[in-house]
C-alpha cells in the first residue's frame, strides 16, 4: 500500500522477485512511474483508492478533498473522481481502499463506489481500516469481485514488529486456505520481507497476486 512516493521502494519490491501486488496511491509524485516499473517487472498493480475517514483527513491525496471519495457523493461525482485517479495509475487490475473508515461504513456511498468499479470491470479489496466496514458484504451482494485484508504487517508504522505479523499471516493463510496481508514501503517492512518471504516455502504457501483471491 501507499506506493507512489519513492521509485526506490518500487525497485526494492521488484528485486524481491515475488508475486506481490503494488497498490499505488494516486496524485503522489511518482504514481505513474511506480505503476510502470511494477508492471515491467511482472508485479500486479492496483489503485489505492482514497476514501474519506471518520476523522476527515483528506490531506494524503490532493488536499482539501481532491482525489478523495467523500461520503454522500453522487454516483456521477464518484465516477468523475475515479476516472481522474485511474488516469494517474493506468492499467490497474483492481482497487483497494485507502483510509475509508467513514465511506466503507456508509452503505449507500459504498454501493455507489462499487457500481462505478463494476462498470470498469475492477475488483475491490477492502483494507478494513474499520470494524464497521460494509464494503465486502455490499460488493458480494452486487456481484463485484472482492476480498478483504486479513493482516496488517506494519499496523504501527515503522515501529511495527513485522516478523510477528508475518507469522500471524502464515497462520491465517493455513487456517483459511488463503489470506491477504497489507504492508507499506517502510524500510523495516521491506527489509523484513526480504528475510521472511522464504518462510512461505517452509509453510508450503504459494504467494499469488491479490486478484487470485477475490471472489464474487
Amino acid at each position: 500500500d501507499d506506493m507512489g512516493n519513492s521509485l526506490q521502494a518500487a525497485d526494492d519490491l521488484c528485486r524481491l522477485g515475488r508475486a506481490l501486488t503494488v497498490a499505488v496511491l494516486p496524485l503522489t509524485p511518482q504514481a505513474e512511474e511506480t505503476a510502470a516499473r511494477a508492471r515491467a517487472c511482472g508485479l500486479e498493480v492496483i489503485l489505492h483508492l482514497p476514501l474519506e475517514s471518520v476523522n476527515g483527513n483528506t490531506y494524503e491525496a490532493g488536499g482539501n478533498g481532491e482525489g478523495f471519495i467523500l461520503a454522500g457523493m453522487s454516483e456521477d461525482e464518484i465516477r468523475t473522481t475515479v476516472d481522474g485517479l485511474l488516469a494517474h495509475v493506468p492499467g490497474v487490475a483492481g482497487v483497494n481502499s485507502h483510509m475509508g473508515s467513514k465511506v466503507t461504513a456508509d452503505g449507500d456511498t459504498m454501493e455507489r463506489v462499487l457500481a462505478v468499479l463494476k462498470e470498469r470491470n475492477l475488483f475491490f479489496v477492502d483494507s478494513r481500516t474499520s470494524g464497521r466496514s460494509l464494503a465486502y458484504e455490499r460488493a458480494r451482494r452486487m456481484d463485484v469481485p472482492t476480498a478483504y485484508r486479513d493482516v496488517f504487517l506494519d499496523p504501527d508504522g515503522a515501529e511495527s514488529d513485522v516478523k510477528a505479523q508475518f507469522v500471524e499471516f502464515l497462520r491465517v493463510a493455513r487456517r483459511k486456505d488463503g489470506a491477504i496481508a497489507i504492508g507499506h514501503p517502510f524500510p523495516n517492512t521491506l527489509g523484513a520481507l526480504k528475510d521472511l518471504l522464504p518462510l512461505l516455502e517452509i509453510y508450503n504457501i504459494e504467494l499469488v497476486p491479490v486478484s487470485r483471491l477475490v471472489r464474487r
